[in-house]
């Protein structure tokens, strides 16, 4: 899981691209910490209906989704390719951006440099040729990222290492 800053710094993205694919809910987000709730819908009479809506009114807004935004693996090599599709002037449709991820994320991670996918009929992607580099990048950077920084929930989020431990 990375946080988007990472995912544009690693596929070379834009900024603006992967805030689009959040907005349109081609990338799912996952905030780590949260819960998500189900309220039920209730039938009632008008009158109820404005009393809670008074009430609900004068209460605090609650703070949904506090944790960051952690967007999976696969969102660097959708990143890289739709950037890379968006300059060769192919833009695609929301059904087919989503079609897109599913496929890549479908995928193992060593698998990614070696794909050729379908975009829309009749147009297939050599996602090795186009985004290879990237996921050797991700990859390496993953690797190290797990080997170099802890993450432990007293220390409120990560912190590297102490150089005691290094040697």
């Amino acid at each position: 899981m990375l946080v988007p800053r990472e995912v544009e710094e690693l596929s070379g993205a834009q900024k603006r691209l992967i805030e689009k694919a959040i907005e349109e809910h081609v990338l799912p987000v996952y905030r780590p910490g949260t819960r998500v709730v189900i309220r039920r819908v209730r039938r009632m009479s008008v009158e109820a209906a404005r009393k809670h809506r008074a009430a609900r009114d004068r209460r605090p807004p609650r703070r949904l989704g506090r944790g960051r935004r952690m967007l999976p693996t696969a969102a660097v090599p959708y990143a890289a390719l739709i950037s890379k599709l968006t300059h060769l002037k192919l833009e695609l449709s929301r059904t087919n951006k989503k079609a897109l991820f599913h496929k890549l994320a479908s995928l193992n991670p060593g698998d990614i440099s070696k794909a050729r996918l379908e975009v829309v009929p009749a147009v297939e992607v050599d996602v090795g040729r186009l985004v290879g580099d990237v996921m050797d990048r991700t990859e390496r950077y993953l690797r190290s990222w797990n080997e170099w920084i802890t993450t432990d929930e007293a220390i409120l989020g990560g912190a590297l290492r102490s150089f005691e431990e290094l040697g």
